[in-house]
């Protein structure tokens, strides 16, 4: 390899590395973690509440979290990206390489390519595998915890179809206090 390949290697390593790779992983877990904030208070309600434990809660939050991370990846590949050119800009590493007779647009253009595609490949994964197969083990956990403790799926204003009967939720707390 000639040391102009080396340099742009180089490059290229330091700039998905550093430069993208965090904001990716940053975006990523708090677009992930929006995303699941009301199903993991209703997971926390079952552990609480429910009285189911802990492991098991756990659990449904993994099975959870994976197709939202199918949804998440790519808007956190492109406020990755985003954060990371920009990083550079207010860096003036751009400038720098200008300056050093290096053109950014070329120069940049292979690692940003390369890491879109890389993640959009593990996106497509996700979503079209790991997704529904986590769907699948997340209804049977559900089915079996629910055979476990019945009392884990009453909530109070739901209808629940049993055959040819049907069970209505109520909170009698509410009623007890209004009285």
């Amino acid at each position: 390899m000639t040391p102009e390949w080396l340099g742009i290697l180089l490059l290229g390593v330091l700039f998905g590395a550093i430069f993208i790779g965090f904001p990716i992983a940053f975006t990523l877990a708090g677009f992930t973690t929006l995303a699941l904030t009301v199903q993991l208070l209703a997971l926390a309600d079952l552990a609480v509440n429910r009285g189911l434990d802990v492991g098991e809660v756990i659990g449904l939050a993994v099975y959870q979290v994976i197709p939202s991370l199918g949804r998440s990846l790519p808007f956190a590949a492109l406020v990755g990206a985003l954060i990371g050119l920009g990083r550079l800009g207010a860096d003036r590493e751009i400038l720098a390489m200008e300056a050093g007779g290096i053109e950014p647009a070329r120069q940049l253009a292979a690692p940003l390519a390369l890491v879109a595609a890389s993640l959009t490949a593990i996106a497509i994964v996700v979503s079209l595998i790991a997704a529904p197969w986590a769907n699948r083990r997340l209804e049977a956990a559900f089915a079996a915890l629910v055979r476990e403790n019945p009392a884990a799926s009453l909530r109070a204003g739901t209808v629940h179809a049993f055959g040819d009967f049907r069970l209505e939720a109520r909170d009698l707390f509410a009623r007890l206090l209004a009285q």
